[in-house]
């Protein structure tokens, strides 16, 4: 509880005059408060206003309570603060062009079945960059390619990250012109869960070759001669890094 000092304004020494004035001043007196003695008790509900509050308080201080959203500024949270699982950053392009794709090297015939795939194989269709901000960190890789042959033979779609083959489809075969080869797909989706271990700028890539013949011509977004779906189909790769202790 607070102490209160009271301290007359007038006293009087031995022999001096007693006078109107001078006993008006004896009924004054000055009142203070001790320093230091002021407890929260003390202090009425809602009294202390933001006016009252000095600038510069220290973060320390707020134990409890919520934070509210618009205190806290843009890109303040960071990649560590973030809950595992949680998308750090999104990556992602596109592509709605009508393309050809041609290429000389497949993907190795039977062998393309035990085999990692060449990075130099096929043709690259689409790719995106990334820079994951932890090491620990997971990329989320998910790719849909609309893509159809004119030939025989299965196409298969292979996503890289730089030069190594991490997700592949089983392959299909699908003739664009008259669309009656069985296992047509399109488009193919591939998703894969990948590791990078790095905080280096990383790309991923997905590229399409045949499985036994040497070239073959590839089809983007629609047919041998036409875009198909006004501009619907679309060739997509969405990059999630996914926060990992």
């Amino acid at each position: 509880m607070a102490t209160l000092v009271t301290t007359p304004i007038k006293t009087f020494v031995s022999g001096e005059t007693v006078t109107p004035t001078k006993l008006n001043e004896l009924s004054q007196s000055t009142v203070a408060l001790t320093a230091g003695t002021i407890v929260a008790a003390d202090i009425a509900s809602d009294a202390v206003t933001n006016a009252k509050i000095a600038s510069g308080v220290d973060a320390s201080k707020l134990t409890t309570g919520t934070l509210p959203a618009d205190r806290i500024g843009s890109g303040s949270i960071t990649a560590a603060k973030v809950a595992d699982g949680a998308v750090v950053q999104t990556q992602f392009e596109s592509k709605s062009a009508h393309e050809t794709l041609t290429h000389s090297t497949h993907w190795g015939g039977a062998s393309s079945e035990t085999s990692l795939p060449a990075s130099t194989a096929g043709v690259e269709v689409i790719s995106k960059a990334i820079q994951p901000s932890s090491a620990t960190n997971k990329v989320l890789v998910t790719v849909a390619i609309p893509a159809l042959t004119t030939a025989d033979g299965y196409m298969r779609m292979v996503v890289f990250r730089g030069t190594t083959a991490i997700q592949a489809d089983s392959g299909y075969s699908i003739n664009a012109d008259t669309l009656t080869r069985s296992g047509w797909s399109m488009p193919t989706t591939l998703t894969v869960l990948d590791s990078p271990n790095t905080t280096s700028s990383t790309t991923y890539s997905v590229r399409v070759a045949r499985d036994t013949t040497a070239s073959g011509t590839f089809y983007l977004n629609g047919t041998s001669s036409a875009q198909r779906g006004g501009g619907v189909y679309k060739a997509q790769i969405i990059l999630q890094e996914i926060k990992a202790s």
